[in-house]
């Protein structure tokens, strides 16, 4: 280096890319050389007034050829060149094991920090067609439903549009679906698929999903798997510290409970008990002594007896002092309303500062205390017990029936109002398997730092049909730190809407925190699944903080086939405001929490961080569509003394529906203080096949017997084409002839629009079912 310390003599770097082999680490050397550089000095130091500072240099690498691959590995390391020079050569590391360093001696891979580099390019697409398979969108990694929806999210990574996408199906090795997306996606566009076809997540599965895109290159992975497994009934998810701990549990004081240990990683107390009613209150004393960092405390109780700790069982501490000698801490335990009767597991996790307690993760340093408490109910109170976490039922006929049991096991008169709403077929999927955040967001979320008051969402008018929506209910509100005004939305794709054709969306409910200037409700129609359409409506409304607020709409919206986004437009808005209501989540990634700060582009708060859904609620009224009107109940109300049952016939009206899996869901809200609330599903399968006149006089009709497929008409057919219900064609075919015959034993089941064109313009379509 001269006087100003700038390189006069170049560093030989070895430079490598190398394929990503079968087990996943580096295989095929596609490109290797030594690479003499002379870094340039950057405006940057590393260092202290103490011990010096020292220069940054950045080092530009030509590699001389185009390298073309979407993944792999690339080598980088200063040369072993003695000394001449001799120096000293380090890297800025990004955190994390994603990287590996070899031992060129044994030939091992170990993990490593990994460094910061740049790819220099010049912007090229290196395929013409390529698909990439992003994430698994659902089903989760516990899924246990009979009937889960397998989404995933997809990208074009190639030059050209792709319009004949084309995925299969695994589990456990078995093809089980082979389904064309059929839909348009635009280079580096992506697109979030959900499969016809569901899986039974009832057991623990592998599922795959593999790209058959015809006339792919095959430049990113070819699939893409998940394991589902179920949690283990009765088993609680394995929490644990590793040694040596500093950090130790020294006493724990709740109720009967009066525990002093020495500390350990992990202390079962479970036989350690205490007994709370409803509306008693116990004061929770917690001591912790640590050798060195401060603690960070959480505790954990499993209210519900599921097994799971979810976010509205974790304890809140009324005072908690810490440093690094150790902590005290104080709760107030009480019943929450959600509870259940009998034993609980409550979870303690003393940790060092650097974590966030968790009651299902692994931790050093620390100590993992369980205890166990006994939910009572008082003397006084009805208990319910019902006989059915689900209702399946198959339909062969024009209808059924099937019964559902309420037993009051307590000393009250036990009251249930009971009531039913459907879940509409090609609803979006909702639960996250894992997020891969997108670049380029410019906004910054606001979140967690005002909690809203829980209101009870609007009751519907009479004239109210059916509600879309994706949450649940209120539990927090966002705002965005730098951005003057902001859309929120939900998106509803056209082939979940085509189930209400012909209603009309009449008013919106929206949650609303913080008051922005203005607010109004806005209606985009279709363009693409990550961009809206053109603006249908927009109405202006006087917000009411903290509060829902119902927005009759001057100008109702009829709904189609096609899509719709439905949110709320605020103006003014500032970095310290909370803003909009949502729910406690998981979000319906990229349908229930979308956001518009500017232009086109619209993103999805679960990707940016934040995974819950907007509390946006369209009303729809009108005629009620076959789809929201097969489930009917002899009662609403239900009164049972004790000791007694009471019982309810659940109906099933399937007319006017085609074969298929249609969802909906029992509420019960009853006086129960411990059990409030249970929700229902409710699945009706059908299965029946069918032979469908497509003319008056029966002259024209299509024939389905078993697998195959016959039309016969009075006009010469031009064409058949057979398309899924999301409007995907998966078969087609010209004719020339009067009557034609078509093979479906190649479809999955499922139901399915045929379509048969005649060489005179006339068409005709009609929905047909696939059973195998």
């Amino acid at each position: 280096m001269d006087e100003n310390l700038e390189m006069q003599k170049p560093v030989t770097f070895t430079i490598g890319i190398y394929e990503e082999g079968d087990d996943g680490l580096p295989g095929k050397c596609v490109m290797q050389k030594d690479i003499e550089i002379i870094g340039e000095k950057t405006r940057v130091q590393i260092g202290d007034e103490s011990s010096g500072y020292t220069n940054i240099y950045e080092f530009k690498a030509p590699l001389g050829q185009e390298i073309n691959l979407e993944h792999g590995f690339i080598q980088i390391n200063a040369k072993d060149m003695g000394d001449k020079p001799s120096c000293w050569f380090a890297v800025f590391t990004v955190g994390g094991q994603s990287a590996f360093q070899k031992d060129i001696i044994n030939e091992e891979y170990s993990g490593q920090m990994g460094c910061a580099f740049c790819l220099y390019g010049n912007g090229t697409h290196n395929a013409k067609k390529a698909l990439q398979i992003e994430r698994f969108m659902t089903p989760s990694p516990t899924a246990s439903g009979k009937y889960e929806k397998v989404q995933v999210e997809i990208t074009n990574i190639g030059e050209n549009t792709i319009d004949d996408a084309r995925l299969e199906l695994y589990v456990d090795g078995e093809l089980v679906a082979t389904e064309d997306v059929n839909t348009s996606i635009e280079p580096f566009d992506y697109y979030k698929y959900t499969f016809n076809t569901r899986v039974d997540c009832s057991r623990k599965h592998k599922i795959t999903v593999r790209n058959v895109t015809p006339g792919d290159e095959k430049k990113s992975y070819e699939t893409a798997d998940m394991t589902v497994e179920p949690p283990v009934v009765g088993e609680y998810p394995e929490c644990f510290v590793r040694v040596p701990n500093v950090i130790k549990i020294t006493e724990v004081k709740l109720g009967d409970i009066n525990n002093t240990s020495e500390g350990s990683t992990y202390s079962d107390y479970k036989d350690k008990k205490t007994t709370i009613t409803l509306g008693e209150k116990q004061t929770l004393n917690i001591t912790i002594k640590s050798t060195d960092y401060q603690p960070a405390l959480g505790v954990f109780i499993d209210w519900n007896g599921d097994h799971v700790f979810s976010k509205n069982e974790a304890v809140t501490f009324s005072s908690f002092n810490a440093d690094e000698n150790g902590a005290t801490a104080v709760a107030e335990i009480s019943v929450p309303d959600f509870a259940v009767i009998g034993e609980h597991l409550m979870r303690i996790v003393a940790v060092p500062y650097y974590y966030t307690p968790s009651p299902a993760e692994s931790f050093y340093n620390g100590e993992v205390e369980d205890y166990t408490i006994i939910v009572k109910a008082t003397p006084e109170d009805p208990i319910a017990a019902i006989d059915k976490t689900f209702i399946e039922q198959q339909i062969t006929d024009n209808g059924a029936e099937t019964g559902l049991k309420l037993s009051n096991n307590g000393n009250g008169t036990l009251k249930a109002n009971i009531s039913f709403d459907y879940m509409l077929p090609d609803y979006p999927s909702s639960k996250i398997s894992g997020n891969a955040p997108k670049n380029g967001f410019k906004g910054i979320f606001k979140t967690a730092k005002k909690t809203a008051d829980r209101r009870m969402a609007p009751t519907r008018d009479a004239a109210t049909q059916y509600v879309l929506k994706y949450d649940t209910d209120i539990y927090d509100c966002i705002g965005i730190g730098n951005a003057n005004s902001a859309t929120f939305a939900n998106m509803y794709p056209g082939s979940m809407l085509s189930n209400l054709e012909g209603m009309t969306i009449s008013s919106v409910d929206v949650f609303i925190g913080d008051l922005p200037k203005s607010t109004s409700i806005v209606i985009y129609g279709q363009d693409k699944q990550t961009k809206c359409g053109e603006l249908i409506t927009e109405q202006a409304f006087t917000a009411k903080e903290d509060s829902w607020n119902h927005v009759v709409l001057d100008k109702p919206v009829e709904i189609g086939r096609t899509d719709l986004w439905i949110g709320v437009k605020m103006n003014q808005i500032n970095a310290n405001g909370y803003y909009i209501g949502t729910d406690e989540g998981p979000a319906n990634t990229g349908f229930g929490d979308l956001v518009n700060i500017g232009g086109s582009t619209w993103w999805s708060m679960a990707d940016l961080g934040l995974n819950y859904n907007y509390c946006i609620r369209a009303n729809v009224t009108g005629n009620r569509t076959p789809a929201i009107n097969w489930l009917n109940i002899d009662k609403e109300t239900v009164e049972v003394a004790p000791g007694n049952t009471g019982n309810v016939t659940v109906g099933f009206a399937p007319q006017n529906l085609n074969d298929g899996i249609y969802e909906a869901y029992i509420e019960i809200t009853g006086n129960d203080p411990l059990n409030r609330y249970t929700k229902i599903p409710v699945y009706m399968i059908m299965g029946k096949t069918s032979s469908v006149s497509l003319s008056k006089d029966g002259k024209s009709g299509i024939m389905l017997n078993g697998n195959t497929l016959t039309v016969k008409t009075e006009k010469t057919i031009g064409s058949i084409r057979v398309c899924d219900l999301n409007g995907r064609t998966v078969m087609s075919g010209s004719n020339g002839n009067n009557e034609a015959t078509v093979d479906l034993s190649t479809l999955v089941k499922g139901i399915y629009i045929i379509t048969v064109s005649h060489t005179d313009g006339t068409s005709v379509s009609i929905k047909i079912p696939v059973l195998k």
